[in-house]
């Protein structure tokens, strides 16, 4: 297992990163910001990945509505008819993860709406090849998240 924290970074290639190693699955609660999500490195790794993986998974922070997200990301509103293709929302706010086939963690540490030069900066946990303890533990409370989520897609 390898831990490495990441303080105030661009979070587009960690994130773009554990999007390029995932072969099973994606879990991501986040919210959806199309500003990040619309960028080409970004956009080109989700559909990459998305088209690898058997199940993905985006759990909304609260207040984030899937109807208006799928309006500024229409790329990822074609993905959405497929049914390996889940999306739920959270009446609660949430922490910010990027779980890859339940064994590569990006943890976002919670901060407000930062931008430096039109750049997102943000600290972050990266968690790759988490042993079995750590995976578990993660993974459920993400899952407590997800059951307690609306169903939307």
């Amino acid at each position: 297992m390898k831990v490495t924290e990441l303080q105030d970074v661009d979070p587009e290639e960690v994130i773009a990163g554990l999007f390029d190693r995932a072969t099973e699955s994606v879990s991501i609660s986040t919210t959806l910001h199309p500003s990040f999500f619309n960028r080409p490195r970004i956009r080109q790794a989700f559909i990459s990945a998305y088209s690898k993986v058997g199940s993905f998974r985006i759990l909304l922070d609260h207040n984030i509505r899937w109807d208006e997200r799928k309006n500024e990301l229409p790329w990822l509103a074609k993905l959405a008819v497929d049914s390996k293709f889940d999306v739920r929302e959270s009446d609660k706010p949430l922490l910010h993860w990027v779980i890859i086939d339940s064994k590569h963690f990006r943890l976002e540490k919670p901060h407000q709406a930062l931008e430096q030069n039109g750049v997102l900066r943000t600290s972050n946990l990266l968690i790759e090849n988490a042993i079995k303890p750590v995976a578990d533990t993660l993974k459920d409370l993400f899952g407590l998240w997800w059951k307690d989520a609306i169903i939307v897609k």
